[in-house]
């Protein structure tokens, strides 16, 4: 679901979300995301002081679906990027969808954050910069939504009329 322009909040007027709700917030967005937005988020993180445990390596992972009436099976396996960090004694792990190394580090920074209490460094600084990505992935996905609309087709049967 989208949120129109008009209504969307000016994300320095949001208040103050905690970590894993930015966890929350990026996940949403994250697989849309482009690079170059993603890649400022990951220098932020940075200066917080992780340790790169599992540095940003590709993977496969079974992608499992689930039918309308219930069961479920194996539609086969994904391209992942996976991540692992430290922040002292608390680990992140971040895996996101395709080869996206600055994404599953985000990722991974964001899960360390959200296990933290309080959280390190500048969120107000992360929560805008994920705003930034949210806003962007939302016009986005909005913009594809208005072009596939134009592609509609209404079927009428002769049965109907």
């Amino acid at each position: 679901m989208t949120t129109p322009p008009d209504s969307r909040m000016d994300c320095r007027l949001a208040p103050p979300l905690a970590a894993a709700d930015l966890k929350s917030r990026l996940q949403d967005v994250i697989g849309d995301a482009p690079d170059d937005l993603v890649a400022p988020l990951v220098d932020s993180l940075a200066d917080l002081g992780f340790d790169i445990e599992t540095p940003p390596a590709p993977g496969l992972l079974m992608m499992n679906v689930k039918e309308p009436d219930g069961p479920v099976f194996h539609l086969g396996e994904v391209l992942v990027t996976q991540a692992q960090v430290r922040r002292g004694d608390q680990f992140g792990f971040g895996c996101c969808m395709g080869d996206r190394p600055e994404a599953a580090l985000a990722l991974a920074c964001l899960d360390a954050i959200s296990r933290l209490e309080p959280a390190p460094g500048p969120v107000a600084k992360i929560q805008r910069q994920i705003d930034r990505i949210h806003d962007a992935v939302s016009a986005l996905r909005e913009s594809e939504a208005r072009k596939a609309a134009l592609t509609r087709v209404e079927f009428h049967s002769m049965a109907e009329e």
